[in-house]
């Protein structure tokens, strides 16, 4: 089974609202996200549940990924919005599906998550995709240090 982490695009700094939430992707997020779409490109989501933040900056991020989904597979989740490594994990462990998983998400959920499986210190800059594999047939079978980085890329631009 796997996991994919991607943390949303580099951001402006500042929403108009003056709410982070609402926070929108910055001309370097906008490249990055276009590098990461080529990238993701030769990977198979047919078959993954797809769960995105539902703030301005993961819903931008999506947006210029999503020709490598079927719309039909991705769940937008206001609880994965500035979500904790333990938020996360109750999200995985509590749902009903064993597919494979793909999550677009804030730091530092993300980067504790990753961490947490992989066994190791991973912190995951802006768009930055992340891929670990577990020997399980059940994301409730996913623990601490069971799993395995596979595939990791981040958009290198200045």
């Amino acid at each position: 089974m796997n996991l994919f982490l991607i943390r949303h695009a580099k951001t402006e700094k500042q929403s108009i609202s003056g709410k982070d939430f609402d926070r929108k992707l910055a001309e370097k997020g906008k490249n990055q996200a276009r590098i990461l779409n080529d990238f993701i490109a030769s990977f198979d989501f047919q078959a993954v549940d797809i769960w995105c933040s539902d703030a301005e900056r993961t819903k931008q991020t999506i947006a210029a990924i999503d020709s490598n989904f079927p719309s039909e597979n991705i769940e937008f989740k206001n609880e994965l919005y500035l979500a904790s490594l333990n938020e996360i994990n109750q999200l995985i462990w509590n749902s009903e599906s064993d597919q494979d998983l793909l999550i677009i998400g804030h730091n530092e959920g993300l980067s504790e998550l990753a961490s947490y499986y992989a066994g190791e210190n991973i912190h995951l800059k802006t768009a930055t995709f992340l891929q670990i594999t577990f020997n399980a047939d059940t994301r409730k079978e996913w623990s601490q240090d069971l799993g395995s980085i596979k595939t990791l890329f981040r958009p290198e631009i200045e």
